[in-house]
C-alpha cells in the first residue's frame, strides 16, 4: 500500500479585520489521479487564476456527495470557499496543484478554519480510499493567526 502526503493547507489572517488567504498544496500524485480520468479543464470564476479538472463522473457520484455531505463540505470551483457555512474543496481538483484564495473576513469564521480543514481532510481520506484503494491518505493543515 502506498501512502501519499496529499495535502498541504493552511488559513492565514493577519489581524481579525483581515481577509485570510487559504494556500493549498496537492501532491503530484493526487493531480496525476486527476489528469488521467476523463476530464474537461474549467476557470473559476471566484477564485482568480485558478484552473480546474472538472469531473462530472466523481462530482454527481453518489456516494461522493454522502461523503461530501457527512463532513459539511461542498465541491463546486464557481462557488465562495465558504457557502452555506460548509467548506469547499474544489480546489482539490486545481490544476498545476497548487494556489491561495482569499476570502473576506466577514465569510470565514475563523474559529471554525481548524474544523474545516479537519472535515476536508477526512473527507478527502475516504473519497481516495475509495477511488483507489492502494493508497493511504496524509495530510497536513495549519491555521494561523
Amino acid at each position: 500500500m502506498k501512502t501519499i502526503k496529499a495535502v498541504k493547507a493552511r488559513f492565514e489572517r493577519k489581524n481579525s479585520n483581515s481577509n485570510t488567504v487559504f494556500f493549498f498544496e496537492i501532491a503530484p500524485e493526487i493531480e496525476k489521479i486527476y489528469s488521467e480520468m476523463n476530464h474537461d479543464t474549467r476557470n473559476s470564476t471566484k477564485w482568480r487564476g485558478l484552473s480546474f479538472y472538472y469531473i462530472p463522473a466523481i462530482t454527481n457520484d453518489k456516494n461522493y456527495k454522502n461523503i461530501l455531505y457527512r463532513y459539511e463540505l461542498i465541491d463546486n470551483f464557481g462557488s465562495s470557499l465558504i457557502a452555506d457555512n460548509r467548506f469547499n474543496i474544489a480546489w482539490l481538483r486545481t490544476i498545476g496543484g497548487k494556489g491561495q484564495i482569499t476570502i473576506p473576513a466577514a465569510q470565514l469564521n475563523f474559529s471554525r478554519a481548524d474544523e474545516y480543514l479537519r472535515n476536508a481532510m477526512k473527507a478527502i481520506k475516504e473519497h481516495f480510499q475509495t477511488l483507489r484503494e492502494n493508497y493511504t491518505i496524509q495530510a497536513t493543515i495549519t491555521v494561523e493567526e
